[in-house]
């Protein structure tokens, strides 16, 4: 059957009564249970010959599954091809050829190894007339929908839709529902938040959201089909089928359906999306507990950190610790009490904004706005690189070269666009950084947010630390944690010049003594951020909200901060660091005597 609709009528029936007949009046025996069933598998492009159940059945014959004096039934030809004569005629003498006998039953005819001439001619004629008509249907329905695609921008091309949208009672336009259209605009809020698509399958489930379909339950399969969907910006693609494939046919028509959410979200949603594919998939746990996961290094080994929970307080403990010293695999750095690192971060980190997610002033706001925007033009800069990857490709098929040298130079063009507006963005962006260099939440302000972070298990802080965690993804470069302070460098030193045959004595007694010093055993921290500017800090190992020591790093300008300032005004003394940079952070410097 050539549609779903026909089993829906007499075809079924119709061609299922003709085979049992006919079985009884020529004292065959039907396989039951064996009936193949084609059904919306076309015979016109001839998928059901490669990939149908008929496909099965050749393969079968082949293999000499089926034995010779075996018979196909078919009500007539036009079920078995539709495809050019040649192409049809092929088919016919593979069955046949085969020891297969071929019955058609609208006639009651019998096609064998050697059929007559006669009844050779006779099967060309149907054959050819079955390849015309299909032609012909195909050209009527191809004008048909050219002519439902020009009028596209005025009235709905089919009753067909999104799950989230309607036809309206006078059939002349779309309209959204406005429940299901609230779930999907809360699906691309939380993609853009950085969650992933298991635990917003989990949160709809948990919430017991109705599903747009029969399905008992929302999966990550469908999140992915609504979040990979342009059709929430409220665009359509036509498509036609080539050779049994499915392509596009033509440009994408916008507005042509009502839209679920704005661009800004969709392109951010796919920002989120993308940096959660490279820093590591699934859930960490009911409440994130770190939010570090896939962002900070070891400093001495350049393994990962992360994150060992032991139980709680005061027999347990949470920490950050290196996967090489944990698997002692040639490092032994110590563990970092996880909520002390944690609250050091943000207290000292003032390029992390915490404030713009939990507080709600002004300058909050527009900082949040336009890591908003840059997180949109990302994913809108990336999902355009995609489609011109895609244009290239369609240069070796057949569709016309003009047209997609055409695409390609609109693609370009938008990709050049794209990249001006953000570093537009960007520079707004490092602007409102120098403008506010400072952390706007006092001590006290940062204390109670990180206590509330860590206060709950509850969906609303994972959220929020989701949230938090992406902002890290999107910001940093680069994290690297010294639990063992710069002493964890030097041990490593005095390694290597100990393998040494001709090793300065008086240089390894001096570094031995050095790692005795209080100073040289603190941990630290080293952030390279995305725009290249530099935190190196080393926090007091009683009060995390305290450090001993800090250096900004912003262009050629390295600012040291001194212990006795308060993180709201700690940006007075500058000193010249040497031109080694960023390895005097790490420790580097400490090799020399």
């Amino acid at each position: 059957m050539s549609t779903d609709v026909q089993l829906k009528g007499d075809s079924l029936r119709r061609q299922t009564e003709a085979a049992i007949k006919y079985a009884a009046e020529n004292g065959l025996e039907l396989a039951d249970g064996r009936q193949l069933q084609d059904i919306g598998v076309s015979a016109f492009t001839g998928t059901n010959r490669k990939a149908g159940e008929l496909a099965r059945f050749l393969a079968a014959v082949e293999a000499g599954q089926i034995p010779r004096g075996s018979y196909l039934l078919v009500e007539d030809f036009d079920r078995l091809s539709r495809e050019q004569i040649s192409k049809a005629l092929t088919l016919f003498l593979q069955i046949t050829q085969a020891g297969i006998l071929l019955v058609t039953l609208t006639d009651g005819r019998t096609y064998g190894e050697n059929p007559p001439l006669f009844d050779l001619m006779y099967t060309l004629m149907k054959m050819s007339r079955g390849h015309e008509e299909s032609v012909t249907k195909s050209r009527r329905i191809g004008a048909a929908w050219s002519n439902k695609r020009a009028n596209a921008g005025s009235k709905p091309m089919t009753s067909l839709c999104p799950a989230w949208l309607k036809l309206s009672p006078g059939r002349k336009k779309y309209e959204l529902i406005a429940d299901r259209a609230a779930v999907v605009e809360s699906i691309f809020n939380d993609a853009a938040a950085g969650i992933g698509m298991y635990t917003i399958a989990r949160r709809l489930k948990d919430e017991s959201v109705p599903t747009f379909n029969k399905s008992n339950g929302w999966y990550m399969s469908y999140i992915q089909k609504i979040l990979n969907n342009r059709a929430v910006l409220g665009e359509f693609q036509p498509h036609k089928r080539v050779d049994g494939a499915r392509i596009p046919d033509g440009p994408v028509i916008k507005n042509y359906f009502p839209a679920a959410i704005n661009e800004e979200l969709f392109f951010r949603a796919q920002q989120g999306r993308a940096e959660r594919a490279l820093t590591g998939r699934g859930r960490k746990g009911s409440g994130l507990a770190n939010i570090f996961g896939g962002l900070a290094t070891c400093l001495y080994c350049g393994s990962r950190m992360t994150f060992e929970n032991k139980g709680d307080p005061p027999k347990g403990s949470k920490s950050l610790v290196c996967v090489g010293s944990q698997r002692h695999l040639n490092c032994d750095a110590p563990r970092w009490r996880y909520f002390h690192f944690e609250t050091a971060f943000f207290a000292f980190v003032k390029e992390v904004e915490l404030d713009s997610l939990l507080l709600t002033d002004d300058k909050a706001k527009q900082r949040s706005d336009i890591e908003n925007s840059i997180s949109a033009l990302n994913g809108e800069l990336s999902s355009v690189r995609q489609l011109r990857d895609k244009t290239f490709a369609l240069l070796e098929t057949d569709v016309a070269t003009d047209y997609v040298s055409g695409k390609l130079v609109e693609i370009q063009d938008r990709i050049v666009e794209l990249q001006s507006l953000l570093d537009e963005k960007r520079a707004i962006q490092e602007g409102l950084i120098e403008e506010d260099a400072a952390f706007s939440a006092a001590k006290l302000e940062i204390r109670v947010a990180i206590e509330r972070l860590r206060s709950s298990s509850d969906d609303d802080v994972y959220k929020l630390r989701s949230q938090i965690a992406a902002r890290l993804k999107s910001l940093i470069k680069r994290l690297e944690i010294g639990t063992a302070g710069h002493s964890g460098t030097i041990k490593r030193i005095i390694s290597n010049l100990e393998k040494r045959k001709s090793a300065n004595t008086a240089r390894l007694d001096y570094l031995r003594r050095q790692l005795t010093d209080p100073a040289n055993n603190r941990p630290y921290f080293w952030i390279v951020f995305k725009d290249d500017s530099q935190r190196y800090v080393v926090p007091d190992q009683n009060d995390p909200l305290q450090f001993h020591q800090q250096f900004i790093k912003r262009g050629a300008k390295t600012t040291l901060v001194q212990p006795n300032e308060t993180t709201a005004s700690a940006t007075s003394t500058v000193t010249k660091i040497s031109a080694k940079g960023a390895d005097d952070f790490k420790g580097s410097a400490d090799e020399k005597p």
